[in-house]
């Protein structure tokens, strides 16, 4: 339990039962909305804060309560769990110009398959520490320092590569192949279309708008503009959500 969190910041506008169900959440007494074999999270309880203690949020909330009352609590409760995963997952996107990107990633494709390279010239000098079965067993390993002895006298025939063996520079060059293809099928990612400042309200706006639309079968601009606005500390109008495609 997190005691910093308190209902008391909560507006008085807030219905009863989102409040004592926030409290539930905090309190690990809550099972989670999507994830129902599962309590929430702490970070996400965290995240719920900081919408729900927002008047704007509150008023909205309300609203919905007046409009669809008990019937729709679950819908209300799943809309503000993945406010919070959705806003969460959003802040570890890379964003940024799909060209810079395709750069980037061409870049890692490159000096991967120049290491492949090196090690394909060097394999006679590097012996058994090309063997993918090696270095797998290396890495599980407790206690790896003076592990190289291991592949020396008596087990040395069984770590030396032949034909069979996978070895380190077949997976750098299968690393650097898959990210060429990711490269040449790079057309656009989701937060080109949005753009702005904030690219990754982009995201943020299509998850919710078709989880909203999906849950109470219409949109609510405002109330989804409150929310976001609440979580990310900014305001995001609800112009632009209405005007947003999914």
């Amino acid at each position: 339990m997190n005691k910093a969190l308190s209902t008391d910041d909560f507006p008085s506008i807030l219905p009863a039962w989102i409040r004592e169900w926030a409290a539930a959440c905090r309190d690990g007494q809550a099972l989670h909305p999507i994830y129902s074999s599962s309590p929430i999270r702490p970070e996400e309880t965290t995240l719920l804060w900081k919408i729900l203690t927002s008047v704007d949020v509150g008023t909205r909330l309300d609203r919905v309560d007046r409009t669809f009352g008990d019937e729709l609590r679950p819908a209300v409760q799943k809309l503000l769990i993945e406010t919070c995963l959705v806003y969460s997952n959003s802040q570890k996107r890379p964003f940024g110009h799909p060209s810079e990107i395709k750069k980037q990633i061409g870049g890692i494709a490159a000096s991967a398959r120049t290491l492949a390279d090196t090690l394909h010239k060097n394999i006679l000098l590097l012996d058994a520490s090309q063997n993918v079965d090696y270095l797998i067993e290396r890495c599980k390993t407790h206690s790896p320092a003076g592990f190289v002895r291991g592949r020396s006298g008596i087990r040395r025939a069984h770590y030396t590569p032949d034909d069979d063996t996978l070895l380190l520079t077949d997976l750098l060059r299968s690393f650097a192949d898959d990210l060429e293809e990711e490269v040449k099928g790079y057309t656009k990612r989701i937060d080109s279309f949005h753009g702005g400042t904030h690219p990754e309200i982009g995201i943020q706006i299509y998850s919710l708008k078709r989880s909203h639309r999906h849950l109470f079968g219409t949109d609510n601009h405002a109330l989804l503009s409150a929310l976001l606005s609440a979580i990310n500390g900014f305001e995001v109008k609800s112009d632009r959500i209405r005007k947003s495609k999914i």
